[in-house]
């Protein structure tokens, strides 16, 4: 489904058509944009066309808008309400915690005040919807909070990730592009639409994955040493990575990595692997 340039959160999500709004199920609402945003994915156009990437980047912004608005049962009511999630009961526009707004300067703050007490930087209470993190310092942060799934949709590009902890964290549409992730723990994700294209994953843990949804980019990837131990059936591309790392990359079912295998409507698609042996 392409989205149009509506602002109409139900029918960006697919919903234009419904007789009865009201009784749209919040799991009718995930299912869709996960459908939707994998559709709608930067990554499915041409990378070439710098004003096709733009666009594409401004549909899934809509997307991601949308859909935080109508999984949240507060705003989903104001925004049925009034046509509003900013509303107020009296129907007048109040101020409250813009999802779009920068939040660099509060993880700065967490970090130095970590660092300044040789503690861990522990970032597992902020909001990572959309927030621009590219070319910082969170090498040895925690994003996961214990028992639950934390959504981390960020912009990791050039981002120092040496160390991170990502453990249980469900990385929505996360960019890590260039990213230095080495030794980075990313054990019991969940991975959507995520693109680790370029990142430096030496000696990463990538075990025990919950469920991928899209497109998972490795493309020119450095990869060596990394763990990959029962890893889901599901769409992932490894354009120009090296073969001999992905020897020693297991998934489940056990499966070689040089066959298309079929699932459902998942399956492993790896191209343009280089054979590169040493």
């Amino acid at each position: 489904m392409t989205v149009s340039g509506s602002s109409d959160y139900y029918a960006i999500l697919g919903f234009a058509d419904a007789a009865d709004r009201a009784s749209i199920t919040p799991e009718e609402i995930k299912k869709s944009y996960r459908k939707i945003a994998a559709e709608n994915h930067p990554d499915t156009v041409d990378q070439q066309d710098k004003a096709a990437v733009a666009a594409a980047t401004q549909k899934l912004q809509r997307i991601n808008e949308a859909y935080e608005v109508l999984k949240d049962p507060e705003l989903r009511e104001r925004y049925d309400r009034f046509g509003d999630p900013k509303a107020s009961d009296g129907g007048i526009s109040a101020e409250w915690a813009d999802i779009f707004t920068n939040r660099r300067g509060q993880v700065e703050d967490i970090i130095k005040a970590a660092r300044a007490q040789n503690k861990q930087p522990d970032l597992s209470d902020v909001n990572f919807f959309l927030l621009n993190l590219d070319g910082m310092d969170l090498s040895g942060c925690k994003f996961g909070k214990a028992g639950e799934e934390k959504e981390v949709g960020a912009f990791f590009r050039n981002a120092n990730l040496q160390g991170a902890d990502f453990s249980g964290c469900k990385l929505d549409v996360a960019i890590f592009e260039n990213a230095n992730l080495e030794n980075a723990n990313l054990n019991g994700t969940t991975l959507f639409c995520c693109s680790f294209k370029d990142a430096k994953l030496k000696g990463a843990q990538l075990n025990d994955v919950k469920d991928v949804i899209g497109d998972i980019l490795f493309d020119n990837a450095i990869m060596k040493k990394m763990e990959m131990q029962n890893a889901p059936l599901g769409f992932y591309h490894f354009k120009n990575v090296d073969v001999f790392v992905l020897f020693h990359l297991s998934f489940s079912p056990a499966h070689r990595c040089f066959r298309r295998f079929l699932s459902g409507k998942r399956f492993y698609f790896i191209t343009s692997i280089k054979w590169i042996m040493s």
